[in-house]
């Protein structure tokens, strides 16, 4: 039985969960609200490496995701760019923008010390790092590369389908470069204060929300020129965009971006409150009375 006080239904998958929510949205004549976090077709890869099977598994996962969400009387977006693909793929539901929020009371900047010793980092070196999912769409090949075109430590935190590949490619070349494994959610604080920058090759974000971790603590961010990240991350402001899969743009743009790092640290703390939970929250709710 529906608790009484339940006035909305929200989603945030278009699979089992999802469908649940659905059905009990039509049940009890409920608005219905679906949040869009990834696209499906990024990721047929996973499932077949051949290119007419993912061209079809991908039309396939446009279909289904087309007709989950034009059921939604409301669906929220973590950016523009997500907005769009959603339109290209034949979603006709009402679509607003709502980005994911930071806990600034834990992503701040802080003390380094412990964390730098604990993983044997030198605090001298420049240092550069990622942490996140590591799949192949993430272009993570990209930071290997670059650590060889400077004389800086790379920190990559988290796990995935490519790590084991990426491990063998900086074998190959004479680089510093640590890989942290995943990360105590405690630790990452610590591990985003201890960055000059944080470098996040992704060209298939909706949002990125890793990248606004590191703003919120201090840290910016070099980023690809593709999806959501050029809204996540804004040029010149708190990080630097390059030319994703231009291996000379991502050299030039970090090499830009420590020399004018002082100053992009300071934009990234000023713009913290604006990227809070508490702000996601009180966007979330003029949602939610909008459709009551």
């Amino acid at each position: 039985t529906l608790p009484k006080n339940v006035n909305i239904v929200h989603t945030h998958t278009p699979f089992s969960l999802g469908l649940a929510g659905q059905k009990l949205a039509k049940k009890y004549n409920l608005p219905l609200v679906a949040s869009y976090h990834t696209s499906l077709s990024n990721y047929v890869y996973y499932i077949s490496p051949i290119d007419l099977v993912s061209r079809l598994l991908s039309k396939t996962s446009n279909r289904w995701e087309s007709r989950f969400l034009n059921r939604a009387d409301l669906i929220l977006v973590h950016s523009n760019h997500a907005l769009m693909n959603l339109r290209e793929i034949g979603v006709t539901s009402p679509i607003n923008l709502l980005k994911n929020g930071i806990d600034i009371s834990l992503f701040k900047s802080v003390k380094t010390e412990s964390f730098l010793t604990k993983y044997g980092i030198d605090p001298d070196q420049t240092i550069l790092g990622y942490t996140g999912r590591h799949g192949y769409e993430k272009n993570l090949h990209e930071l290997i590369q670059l650590s060889s075109s400077l004389d800086a430590t790379i920190l990559i935190g988290g796990s995935g389908p490519a790590r084991n590949n990426l491990e063998d490619q900086a074998n190959k070349i004479d680089a510093n470069i640590v890989f942290l494994g995943q990360l105590p959610r405690e630790e990452l604080p610590a591990f985003y204060s201890a960055l000059d920058l944080f470098v996040f090759p992704s060209p298939v974000e909706t949002q990125g929300l890793v990248a606004l971790e590191s703003i919120a603590c201090g840290t910016p961010v070099v980023a690809a020129d593709q999806g959501a990240l050029l809204e996540t991350v804004t040029n010149g402001v708190t990080g630097t965009h390059y030319q994703s899969g231009d291996p000379s743009s991502l050299i030039d743009k970090t090499f830009d971006s420590l020399s004018n790092r002082k100053q992009l640290c300071k934009n990234c703390m000023s713009c913290r409150d604006s990227i809070s939970i508490d702000t996601t929250i009180d966007q979330l709710s003029q949602f939610y009375l909008s459709l009551l």
